[in-house]
């Protein structure tokens, strides 16, 4: 089952995007504001499939590499951390 907080995340993409609120967008997507849920993202397994049924049909593959990049970067600094333990 999809973490509530993911499926958020995804919905609020697809509203900005039907919207096209750019700067909400922006917002959003910028990961020093918080508003992407790191840890959900980095144990997630189905990223592709949240983008795709949550994010939209014009923009679910460019939220689904976000996400996966988003996700990638997180489980670096993860091994990053445990390698340096």
């Amino acid at each position: 089952m999809a973490n509530s907080a993911l499926v958020g995340f995804c919905g609020n993409f697809r509203r900005h995007t039907d919207r096209q609120e750019g700067s909400h967008l922006a917002h959003l997507l910028d990961p020093d504001r918080g508003r992407l849920p790191l840890r959900e993202v980095g144990r997630c397994e189905q990223l592709q499939e949240l983008a795709q049924k949550y994010g939209g049909d014009s923009f679910s593959e460019v939220l689904s590499l976000y996400l996966l990049s988003m996700q990638a970067n997180v489980r670096s600094e993860t091994v990053r951390h445990l390698e340096m333990a």
